[in-house]
């Protein structure tokens, strides 16, 4: 193996390496982006109010969360879901 072909191996691995970390670097920013994405739902179970906010650490299903509005009674998580309607309008705004 003369000079020139072990420069051209060493570069051919750097390229390789840089291409490899940029790859990861953007499927990790990716992933930090779509966090945001999940939903609480609330309900009063007396009255039937509901309203939807931002998923936060430590919700759980069945957490108590506040006074009902309307009738004054304590209202409880019902449902944690990831909001698929928003991610579809990302999609279709990044295709166009």
């Amino acid at each position: 193996m003369n000079y020139e072909d072990l420069v051209s191996i060493i570069l051919l691995g750097a390229i390789t390496f840089a291409l490899t970390i940029s790859m990861l670097m953007s499927v990790k920013k990716k992933n930090e982006e779509s966090k945001g994405e999940f939903k609480t739902l609330i309900k009063c179970p007396k009255c039937g109010y509901e309203r939807v906010r931002e998923w936060k650490e430590g919700d759980f299903i069945g957490m108590i969360e506040g006074r009902c509005p309307k009738c004054g009674s304590l209202m409880k998580v019902e449902k944690i879901y990831k909001d698929v309607e928003e991610e579809e309008e990302e999609n279709k705004i990044l295709k166009l």
